[in-house]
């Protein structure tokens, strides 16, 4: 190949790289939100009086809360690197995994400080996801079960922002 043909074939060569490259971490996040999901039912799994974290939408509220602009770029990053990290460490079948077999490889998770911190992030906001105001994307069927009283004064917005206090 001479210099004109390499020149040439370059641009082709970027835009593949780039598109391959966005294609990579469109599935990375995928994956990553499948293990979330996971690893949150077997935190909060379903059972005679409660429903699962599925049941009240956890990895939604999760999804929406970390993509919110408020919400620390740092935390949102180590959640989703965590979940990678699990996949990576289970060669990407963490999901298929029985509950006992979750519950050996999450306890070794969490015997280093990296392992219980994110732990402790996904618990935290998975109870903020059962237990938050419904204009949060709460499901009411939690504060049923749990006799729970929605208290005042309630969020007139999502996520205030831009707070300016006088």
């Amino acid at each position: 190949m001479d210099r004109r043909e390499f020149f040439t074939l370059l641009p082709f060569i970027g835009v593949t790289s780039y598109f391959l490259i966005k294609n990579i971490d469109s599935i990375e996040k995928d994956s990553a939100i499948k293990i979330i999901k996971s690893v949150q039912n077997h935190i909060f799994p379903k059972d005679i009086k409660f429903i699962s974290a599925d049941g009240f939408e956890a990895t939604k509220f999760l999804i929406q809360t970390t993509t919110h602009k408020s919400f620390d770029t740092d935390i949102r990053k180590f959640i989703f690197q965590g979940a990678k990290k699990i996949f990576f460490q289970t060669d990407g079948t963490f999901i298929y995994y029985s509950n006992k077999q979750k519950e050996i490889f999450l306890q070794n998770f969490k015997k280093n400080r990296y392992g219980e911190l994110w732990l402790s992030n996904m618990i935290n906001i998975t109870i903020e996801a059962m237990l938050c105001d419904e204009i949060y994307s709460s499901n009411n069927k939690v504060l049923k079960i749990l006799d729970i009283k929605k208290g005042n004064p309630k969020p007139i917005k999502k996520y205030i922002y831009n707070l300016k206090i006088i």
